[in-house]
Order: C-alpha cells, then structure tokens, then sequence
C-alpha cells in the first residue's frame, strides 16, 4: 500500500533565550525528522496570548510534508521541543506550585504524579500559557478532523489567535479550515483577537505591518 503525503501546517513560538534562534533550529529539525518543508511564514512579534505580562513571542507558520501519521507526527514534535529544552512536566510541575500557592496547601508527591499521568492534552491545557523556549502545534493536518484526549486536528483555537492566524495567511491565505468552511484570510478579518502582531526581521520589528491599535 502506497503511503499518502500530506500537507501539514505548524505553528511555532518562542518567547524565552534566543528566540529567533530556537525558531531557525526548530525548523531544521522538522524537516531532518518530520517531513519536507514546502513554506514559511516570516517571522513575527507578538504580544503574549493567554497569559498576563511575560515577554513576547516570535512566531512562524511552516507548511510540511509527511508521512507520518498524526500521533507519530506529535510525539515527533514533542520530542523536538525537548531538545530544545521544552519540559512539559516542569511546567506541570510549575503549574502545580502555583496553583498549591494559591490555595495554601502542599500537593504531596504521589498527588503530584497522579497529575502528571494525566493525558497529554490535559498537560497540554495546563501548561499552555506559560513562558516556554519552543512550542509546536499541529494546525491542520490535510483535511483531518481528529478531536481525542491526545490530539485535536484542526487545533481548536486557530480562529481565536491572530498570532496563528497572520502568519498562515500570509501563506495559505485561500486554505479553508476543514472544521467550519471558512477561508483563514476569513477568519482573520473577523478575529477579535487585538494583541499586536508585528513583522519581524533580524531584530528589528516593523510596527506598522499587521498592527492592531489597543
């Protein structure tokens, strides 16, 4: 049987180190790992999403091939973000912490380790506003519509994130998202999402390119 090659799209951030240079490396291992790269988005500045102060981000929008199947494909990138120095169970860990902080108790070890045995989307959903050095989100993946504990395909916030949504456009303005028939360069013009999203370009930014006034 004759193995199909898909188009995938991935959205990756930084906001910790050398960001343009975690993005550079980021990119070279997905395609020495996960499939051939067909396109990318420049590379922008943005305003932390989710999250209440913390430094910004630089993002990017890459278009793969591959073969690999969208879990092999997953644990692929997760693997990539920890060699770049991505540990989603410290940030549980770290998450956690807070939360005991917050509520004045001590989470004991074994309660510790039972969160972090939950699913990786749940760590996922509890790490996600977080500083982090590298994250890689599967956007879409062909025309797949996946939503289980471990994966959802499209990713379910692309039309809440102008920080995902400038960057795609820019490349695949005319792609429409499988899950509700609307263009990308669609959903960006209707995105109520007002954190800025500036042009990026050897450390200078360009604040009059995809700029939203607060």
């Amino acid at each position: 049987m004759e193995t199909v090659s898909l188009d995938i799209f991935l959205c990756l951030g930084s906001n910790q180190g050398d960001r343009a240079g975690l993005l550079k490396r980021a990119v070279d291992l997905i395609e020495k790992e996960a499939g051939k790269i067909v396109q990318r988005s420049s590379v922008y500045e943005t305003e932390p999403w989710g999250m209440e102060g913390g430094e910004p981000f630089l993002n990017q929008v890459i278009q793969v091939t591959s073969t690999l199947s969208p879990y092999d494909l997953l644990r692929v990138l997760q693997g990539i973000e920890g060699k770049l120095g991505r540990s989603r169970i410290a940030l549980l860990r770290r998450f956690a912490s807070r939360s005991d902080n917050d509520t004045g108790s001590r989470s004991s070890n074994k309660e510790l380790g039972m969160r972090s045995a939950e699913s990786s989307s749940h760590v996922s959903r509890l790490t996600s506003y977080v500083p982090r050095s590298i994250d890689i989100d599967i956007l879409f993946y062909g025309n797949l519509v996946l939503d289980t504990p471990e994966l959802t395909i499209p990713h379910p916030l692309i039309a809440e994130r102008r920080f995902v949504l400038v960057p795609l456009a820019e490349i695949a303005g005319d792609l429409v998202h499988p899950g509700n028939g609307t263009s990308i360069q669609e959903l960006l013009e209707i995105c109520t999402d007002s954190l800025k999203v500036d042009f990026f370009t050897c450390g200078e930014k360009n604040h009059n390119r995809h700029s939203r006034s607060q």
